[in-house]
């Protein structure tokens, strides 16, 4: 690590340290930390057909609606992440939120890791695969 990314991870430590009113938006890097794959890269869920479908095709509500035998496979097969903990990461934003400094996790995540951790404030804007719902 270089003197220059030690000197930013320092003042973000400090930064933590003295916030008392915190807002944690989080997004894919959280969970690929995990262990969960992204959507979106060249490696992500969307690089791959199923059925010959598009992922965004599949998780889309017209197919849902279509197609509800492989819209329900698809979810067991491609984002079953039952076995995956929080990490760190999620603990320490967990912590913080106990000790009264974050007010409000907002992610767009759908793996409940963030709850999992002990968060309890979390805005799950995408939902997420624990209460699946439409």
């Amino acid at each position: 690590m270089s003197i220059k990314q030690l000197a930013e991870k320092d003042k973000a430590r400090k930064l933590l340290e003295n916030a008392r009113n915190i807002m944690v938006l989080s997004g894919a890097g959280l969970s690929t930390e995990a262990g969960i794959p992204d959507f979106r890269s060249s490696n992500g869920l969307y690089a791959n057909k199923f059925h010959g479908h598009s992922p965004e095709t599949v998780l889309s509500h017209s197919f849902y609606l279509n197609q509800p035998e492989l819209f329900w496979e698809y979810l067991r097969t491609s984002l079953n992440y039952s076995g995956i903990q929080p990490d760190d990461s999620y603990r320490l934003i967990a912590q913080l939120e106990q000790e009264g400094r974050v007010q409000t996790v907002v992610t767009q995540n759908i793996d409940s890791l963030h709850l999992a951790a002990g968060s309890k404030h979390v805005i799950e804007i995408h939902g997420t695969l624990k209460r699946c719902y439409c």
